[in-house]
């Protein structure tokens, strides 16, 4: 519950705080565990992590004081904190995910299941084709780890991050299981057009593409839109 409570702290900084403002001496001093300092450093119009930093402040242990933040928000600041997790696998193996390594769990994307990889060099030709994928967790309760190298990391961050499965357990916001997903997705039945824009002669680009359910197509224009300048940093 303390995991939980220091989770949805720092989630919700990070969904809200560049709307709101700088966040940043707030949560230096939330982290210092100076409570009714960082709510007073903490930008007006963070409603709900003030309300936390107020229960925090009063003394209430973090398992109590978490239950100021509504459920939805909640479930959504947990579930940010699972893809920031996530988005580190990622970026570990950002120059080969389409890569499979022995111990992978190894995604169908035609079935949405997972598969354990005892020969990479084996399935490896089925990567090619984008028939499958490796995966990588979104922490939670009944998480199926992978084995060999790939699982030896996931181990590793659950033990930095200090986690257990129990911890996505949240009250007041119930169970997360967590899941496998893949390293990356199929995009299909893509299109890229200029087309008019207006009746002032300028031109736009359309772009179409169809991907599977549950992805985000911001992902895929922000991968198109990139620049050296504003891509992430690897590793």
């Amino acid at each position: 519950a303390d995991a939980a409570a220091d989770t949805t702290a720092d989630a919700a900084a990070d969904t809200t705080g560049d709307a709101a403002g700088d966040t940043t001496g707030a949560r230096r001093l939330a982290a210092e565990g100076r409570y009714a300092e960082a709510l007073a450093a903490l930008p007006p119009g963070l409603r709900t992590e003030g309300a936390l930093l107020r229960e925090l402040a009063r003394g209430r242990p973090a398992a109590r004081a978490i239950s100021a933040v509504p459920r939805h928000l909640l479930r959504l600041f947990v579930s940010a904190y699972q893809s920031r997790i996530f988005n580190r696998f990622v970026a570990a193996r950002l120059d080969a995910l389409g890569t499979l390594q022995d111990g992978d769990l190894a995604y169908l994307h035609d079935r949405g299941a997972v598969f354990d990889v005892e020969s990479a060099a084996t399935e490896q030709p089925r990567a090619d084709r984008l028939l499958i994928s490796p995966s990588a967790p979104l922490f939670g309760t009944r998480l199926l780890l992978a084995g060999g190298a790939p699982g030896e990391r996931e181990r590793d961050v659950l033990a930095a991050e200090d986690l257990r499965p129990e911890d996505f357990r949240v009250p007041g916001a119930g169970e997360l299981r967590g899941e496998r997903r893949p390293l990356r997705i199929p995009v299909t039945a893509t299109d890229v057009r200029e087309v008019p824009r207006g009746d002032d002669g300028e031109h736009a680009i359309a772009v179409h593409f169809t991907l599977p359910r549950g992805c985000f197509a911001t992902a895929v224009l922000g991968e198109i839109l990139k620049t050296a300048a504003t891509a992430p940093p690897r590793g």
